[in-house]
């Protein structure tokens, strides 16, 4: 499995706050209001936005001596030993549902001939995925998915699960929900899901009732963000959906259209001779579905010492550049907003450190990003 690899940052060296000097003020409290940063002292040369001299709002704002920004304080920083740590891609779950109706002959045969080319493609990218087949392997129109993505006798493998049910034109979606039961086990909640539909003709079920017996399905969030691509009849509105080689379609699958278009998915046309592009930008939509998780286990610290969970921070070095900044931490996924932020998954007894969706959507379109979790280090809190 292709892995990114993030750096945690392990310290024995307790920080130590910086004293945090002012110019005697009306207060009563050793603070000073003020409305610019002239009107500061050097000891606490930021006019916070609460009218008050600080010494800092961000870390940007103090020295290389005491470089983190915590409660308006500058402290110190973290120096230790380096744990190196793996930042993997989500896995894809990949269904495929085809139509074995009598005019589908050719379009099944296809599709058994080049699915192990299609896993090869998926293969190449490192990611981890699963497929699913719903088809019957003796039925009209057969089906049987050969080794070595196939198991013996058009059986299970150890990336493949067969679902024998035959797909008639108009039913692909209804069965794909009907029989979840027969490839739930397979799935993995935390994978991307990708549905394959390939089929001559339009669905009895609409778009919203897929979508709506879909997102239904247990446990909670299971196809949350699914994607639909489709090998099917279109580009002759109005009509049969295509004429080619593979013959006419049934009819035009505006069902399709709608789903393909609603969840940001490829779609290729049917009656065409060559659906080697269609795999290729199916191929595509699962690599960049599966984007690296936003999810980091708590980090060991090293022998001898204890981890203090009030003693944690991340560091987020766009590009992999050095110093980077320091992403604060928020109590919950229910206080993350739009300056993103971190949050442990049990603030009681945490094993993974999580980042809200602002930040994570940073870290994962930036290929060269870093992190540094530094153990010692009070936690910068939003």
């Amino acid at each position: 499995m292709m892995t990114r690899m993030f750096t945690f940052v392990a310290t024995s060296v307790c920080l130590f706050a910086v004293a945090c000097g002012s110019h005697s003020g009306a207060n009563g409290d050793g603070s000073t209001t003020c409305a610019a940063n002239d009107e500061c002292s050097g000891a606490t040369p930021v006019c916070h936005s609460n009218g008050y001299c600080v010494q800092c709002e961000t870390s940007a704002d103090c020295p290389a001596d005491t470089p983190l920004c915590s409660n308006t304080t500058c402290m110190a920083g973290c120096a230790g030993t380096a744990v190196a740590a793996d930042f993997v891609k989500i896995p894809s779950d990949i269904i495929w549902v085809v139509d074995q109706s009598g005019s589908m002959n050719q379009e099944t045969a296809y599709v058994q001939q080049k699915l192990n080319d299609f896993a090869t493609l998926i293969d190449a990218s490192g990611i981890d995925y699963h497929v699913v087949m719903i088809a019957n392997p003796t039925s009209t129109n057969p089906i049987c998915v050969p080794p070595p993505l196939g198991g013996p006798s058009c059986g299970d493998n150890v990336r493949f699960k067969l679902v024998p049910i035959k797909v008639g034109s108009t039913n692909g979606p209804q069965l794909a929900v009907a029989n979840y039961s027969g490839y739930s086990s397979f799935l993995r909640p935390e994978a991307a899901k990708h549905f394959v539909f390939v089929t001559d003709d339009n669905s009895a079920w609409s778009a919203a009732m897929f979508t709506s017996s879909l997102l239904a399905l247990p446990p909670a969030g299971m196809f949350t963000g699914f994607k639909v691509h489709a090998i099917y009849a279109f580009g002759t509105p109005g009509g049969l959906g295509c004429t080619g080689p593979f013959g006419t379609g049934a009819a035009e699958g505006t069902v399709y259209t709608e789903l393909v278009a609603q969840t940001g998915g490829a779609a290729g046309v049917i009656c065409t001779g060559d659906w080697t592009q269609v795999f290729q930008d199916i191929t595509q939509a699962v690599v960049s579905g599966a984007r690296v998780s936003c999810e980091l286990a708590m980090p060991t610290p090293p022998m001898g010492q204890t981890l203090d969970t009030a003693l944690v921070n991340v560091r987020y070095l766009p590009g992999g550049v050095a110093p980077g900044d320091t992403i604060p931490k928020v109590n919950s996924a229910a206080d993350c907003g739009a300056a993103g932020g971190w949050y442990y998954d049990d603030p009681v007894a945490p094993t993974k450190i999580i980042m809200c969706p602002t930040t994570c959507d940073n870290v994962q379109n930036d290929p060269a990003a870093n992190l540094k979790v530094e153990l010692g280090c009070q936690s910068t809190v939003l």
